[in-house]
């Protein structure tokens, strides 16, 4: 083997550690930011809930639960 064909040799396998470090941290991203929006979704949708619930609490509106005294409906 000669000393070109070994240098090829490492060049290729160091080009290729690299694709594959690149690839890796580019997948860890991604999945962080799912992650994150993920979190950022359900935090929201608890949050409306949340509000929707305290919402209906309200007794002023027709048909609520004292809907029999005639000045509530």
């Amino acid at each position: 083997m000669t000393r070109t064909t070994r240098r090829t040799k490492r060049r290729v396998v160091v080009v290729v550690a690299a694709v594959v470090v690149v690839v890796v941290v580019v997948v860890v991203v991604v999945v962080v930011v799912v992650v994150v929006v993920v979190v950022v979704v359900a935090a929201a949708a608890v949050a409306v809930a949340a509000v929707v619930a305290a919402d209906d609490d309200d007794d002023d509106e027709p048909g609520g639960p004292d809907c029999g005294q005639e000045e509530q409906c």
